[in-house]
């Protein structure tokens, strides 16, 4: 009885780690993919403001030689063409910055829907499965209850057989 018992208690801890622990393990990868995604969101970040930064120094430039008076044409263009380069990149780098943004709040969107389903059918079944061991732990109680001491098969070699002890 008492194999019977801890074979199914092993059978419940397997189905515990296979039900509970395989949902914890994806967890686990998925909170490491959310911090490499807010990483890269982070470069992204920085990318951008670089760009804006880079954008406002050649826009300033531009403005001093503007300012200047003189008329050094060849160079006056090629800081037009700077500036307009430097714009271009500023909006692509805040285009991906807000993609990225966007991309991560629709994938926590539904990471809140499937993930939760998931990890609430994973208990369901945890606790299922424990009820389950639980009634057949039971049952063994009830074949225990109902064996009377002389079916148990307990020998002292100092006392003789259990039954002879009780004066049966």
């Amino acid at each position: 009885m008492q194999v019977r018992i801890r074979d199914l208690y092993n059978r419940q801890a397997q189905q515990d780690v296979l039900t509970l622990g395989i949902t914890i393990d994806e967890y686990i990868r998925l909170i490491g993919s959310i911090k490499k995604a807010f990483e890269q969101r982070q470069r992204s970040w920085h990318n951008w403001h670089n760009a804006e930064t880079d954008l406002q120094k050649r826009r300033s430039a531009l403005d001093k030689l503007t300012r200047s008076g003189r008329t050094q044409q060849d160079k006056m263009s090629q800081l037009q063409a700077d500036v307009v380069d430097a714009e271009r990149r500023a909006h692509q780098t805040r285009l991906t910055f807000d993609d990225l943004g966007k991309g991560m709040r629709a994938e926590l969107e539904r990471f809140e829907r499937e993930k939760v389903e998931d990890f609430r059918a994973s208990v369901e079944t945890y606790l299922e499965s424990s009820v389950e061991a639980q009634k057949e732990v039971s049952g063994f109680d009830n074949v225990l209850l109902r064996m009377t001491v002389a079916d148990l098969p307990i020998v002292d070699r100092d006392m003789g057989n259990i039954s002879d002890v009780l004066g049966r």
